[in-house]
């Protein structure tokens, strides 16, 4: 009967109109992720190295929402927020974030531990 009712969903989430929620929740797990990382940075991370962590996490969240969004196959064109809106917002963040860190706190998170022969 697909010719009589179009194309009906198949997965449940989109029949109880949970696909809408994915990119929203995504997008917030990404921000308080960070959050969250900036909050234990002083018990976990030497000093400094708060910023290199917020990037990359920014950085693998995007990189995880594009791959979602590419596997969805979904167009971009549509109403409301999609994946692809998603992993970009946070790759810009994680330039921006980025772009403030400074080389001198790479270099001690790097050489944190003590490596003398």
């Amino acid at each position: 009967m697909t010719l009589a009712t179009g194309h009906p969903a198949r997965n449940p989430a989109s029949r109880l109109g949970l696909s809408r929620l994915g990119p929203p929740i995504a997008l917030a797990a990404g921000v308080l992720g960070t959050f969250c990382i900036v909050a234990m940075s002083p018990t976990t991370l030497p000093g400094g190295g708060s910023g290199v962590a917020i990037a990359t996490l920014l950085f693998l969240m995007a990189s995880a929402a594009a791959l979602v969004a590419w596997v969805s196959g979904r167009s971009p064109r549509g109403s409301g927020l999609t994946y692809w809106d998603v992993a970009g917002v946070l790759t810009f963040i994680g330039i921006c974030v980025a772009s403030t860190v400074e080389p001198n706190e790479m270099v001690a998170l790097i050489e944190a531990a003590d490596r003398r022969p």
